[in-house]
């Protein structure tokens, strides 16, 4: 080979690796090359022109140029790659481990047995029957998500399959959350995980609407959530007060534990104390209660104690809306309302409540519960309210 023609190749290398963060070792690679070039005088020349190549690639480097452009490069790394990085290292792909059965809470009040063996049978058929469907959403998600030159999207007929047994599997955890504490590790993690895949695979999946048990239109009123008093004065202009009345013919279920406050709204009923041409049918027990409905009863009006055999008046509002019932829910026990959280409540589906105090000693309590249900009755009439 020339001399000459070799120390322009030797050149031309040198100024191409200088400017790489890998200059020093692309140094040394070159002096070995331009030995076996030549073994006379020119080699001198060759490793001293490489030099000079090599000193201006490091000033270069150095330059406040060329730091601008190694940041501008960094900045405008794939926005899709780097979406997929944050994806694969969220948590969406880490095991989910089912929580042992003696270590699962049941949040019922005074659940019986065959509640309890129930809700763990349900516990572990979702666990089962999400594994596989997990299985499945995670390998072809984990696919997606790596740098493959090909991107594979779910194929129509997949896609719908997926979202079916997805939306059915998210049913199902609602379903479970009603009976175990929302606070249970696995669960809340399978409820994310439904969350994501679903956001993933279906594209016009919004989790939120899923968060309340309201389908009205109602807002939260603190003072008429507790029934208080109306304040004509807070009545828009030019919208005419309704009348603080009760509506005819209700059909009322009263759920309460306490036999002397059954009692009490059976004396009520008979005596008439209570609206026109109204009826009441009274419960101890939660379960009684929500077979009656399943089995065609009809109410256009529950009152419930919160603390009740069976499952409590918070389970029986979640099983009652979740059956698509509208009718106004109304809790009623002597919990003080500053130990309740009222807008959950109200969230949860429940549309008022009473303290009991002491209205349920004596017969003239009515007077008080039925004022109650007025103001109900009232702001419904005034709001238009659904329920």
């Amino acid at each position: 080979m020339n001399p000459v023609s070799g120390k322009w190749l030797v050149g031309l290398m040198a100024v191409a690796l200088a400017s790489s963060a890998y200059a020093q070792t692309g140094k040394q690679i070159i002096k070995s090359g331009s030995r076996a070039l030549s073994s006379n005088a020119a080699e001198m020349s060759i490793l001293k022109t490489m030099d000079n190549w090599y000193g201006i690639g490091a000033a270069l480097k150095k330059s406040p140029a060329a730091a601008s452009i190694e940041r501008a490069v960094k900045q405008q790394l794939p926005v899709k790659e780097t979406r997929e990085h944050a994806f694969r290292n969220s948590g969406f792909f880490d095991p989910i481990m089912a929580t042992p059965i003696r270590e699962l809470q049941i949040n019922l009040i005074h659940p019986t047995t065959e509640q309890v063996q129930q809700a763990v049978n349900e516990y572990r058929s979702l666990m089962r029957d999400l594994a596989p469907v997990r299985k499945e959403v995670n390998a072809k998600l984990l696919y997606q998500s790596l740098p493959n030159d090909k991107w594979v999207s779910f194929p129509p007929q997949e896609r719908r399959r997926l979202i079916s047994e997805l939306a059915a599997l998210e049913g199902r955890v609602e379903k479970l959350r009603r009976v175990v504490f929302s606070n249970d590790a696995a669960l809340e993690k399978v409820g994310k995980w439904i969350d994501e895949a679903l956001k993933q695979i279906n594209p016009y999946y919004v989790p939120a609407q899923r968060t309340s048990a309201r389908t009205d239109s109602r807002s939260f009123n603190r003072e008429e959530f507790f029934l208080k008093y109306p304040d004509v004065s807070k009545v828009p202009q030019g919208v005419t007060a309704p009348k603080r009345e009760l509506p005819a013919n209700i059909r009322v279920a009263v759920l309460n534990d306490q036999t002397d406050v059954l009692d009490m709204y059976r004396i009520w009923n008979a005596q008439k104390r209570l609206g026109e041409g109204w009826s009441v049918t009274t419960y101890k027990d939660t379960r009684d209660l929500i077979n009656a409905i399943q089995s065609g009863n009809v109410y256009d009006l529950i009152i419930t104690d919160l603390t009740v055999p069976g499952g409590g008046g918070y389970y029986l509002v979640d099983e009652v809306r979740s059956m698509g019932l509208n009718m106004p829910i109304i809790g009623c026990s002597m919990y003080t309302i500053d130990k309740l959280n009222a807008e959950k409540m109200f969230e949860q589906g429940f549309d008022g409540y009473i303290y009991g105090d002491d209205m349920f000693e004596e017969i003239a309590g009515s007077v008080s519960w039925v004022g109650y249900i007025k103001n109900y009755y009232y702001y419904k009439a005034l709001h238009g309210w659904s329920r």
